[in-house]
């Protein structure tokens, strides 16, 4: 069974570049945007939410708290994926959160990336 991927992202080109990709791997994607992340999630009921922390509306960190006070999205795993500047102890304050499995920067090479995936999930 192919395993679902949730891409929280404001922007939409990053959205449809990782889609595409992740696609292309055997994934099942779906994107949201920062408001309907929670609702998105409880529909869709991915594996694996990639999350990331500068967006309009809500922060990744709201998101981040909001999927696990949730009782449908409070064990999905997430990884946080940045294209701000990539600070280590940003990355350390997401993963006290207890669903957070990872922080990698949007510059991660695609292939890193979807490995990472693969290890969260395995």
């Amino acid at each position: 069974m192919k395993k679902k991927v949730l891409i929280v992202d404001d922007s939409e080109e990053f959205r449809s570049l990782l889609a595409q990709y992740l696609g292309g791997k055997g994934y099942l994607v779906e994107a949201a945007d920062p408001v309907d992340c929670l609702e998105k999630t409880r529909a869709y009921r991915p594996d694996i939410v990639l999350l990331d922390v500068m967006m309009p509306g809500r922060s990744g960190i709201e998101v981040l708290r909001g999927l696990q006070a949730d009782e449908c999205a409070k064990n999905i795993p997430v990884l946080v994926v940045t294209g701000r500047h990539f600070d280590r102890e940003i990355g350390t304050f997401f993963l006290q959160e207890p669903n957070c499995r990872d922080f990698m920067p949007k510059s991660a090479d695609l292939g890193l990336l979807a490995g990472r995936i693969a290890e969260i999930l395995s």
